[in-house]
């Protein structure tokens, strides 16, 4: 319910800042919204995904929950938005969480992909 709940408010805040019939899809937003984002639109962006991310994690889908944890880093990585953030702790939550899950699961190469996560941090 509560990822249902999340969803919903993503769909409703992109039928709002987008472009419907847009084609440059990343992460399931539009480049176009991506590049309209406000520092603020971007955080709580950014804050939704993780939330959706843990709620998957949370029930035990380590494939969902890695996705969207990717598609924030993603968004985050992608929007000129990101320069402009004051407050940057949405990053460290986005990847102190990565790290977590990846600590719980059994995944190939964890030792490359915990450096990768811990440059990220730096």
């Amino acid at each position: 319910q509560v990822i249902d709940f999340y969803f919903e408010v993503i769909s409703m805040w992109k039928d709002f800042s987008g472009d419907e019939n847009e084609e440059d899809v990343i992460a399931g937003m539009g480049h176009g919204v991506l590049s309209r984002l406000t520092r603020e639109e971007l955080d709580c962006l950014a804050r939704l995904h993780t939330s959706i991310a843990k709620a998957y994690a949370n029930i035990g889908d380590g494939t969902n929950a890695s996705l969207f944890y990717s598609n924030c880093d993603f968004i985050l990585t992608n929007s000129p938005a990101a320069a402009d953030l004051k407050d940057r702790t949405v990053f460290f939550i986005l990847y102190s969480a990565q790290f977590g899950l990846l600590q719980s699961l059994d995944v190939k190469n964890k030792l490359v992909i915990q450096t990768e996560l811990a440059k990220k941090i730096c």
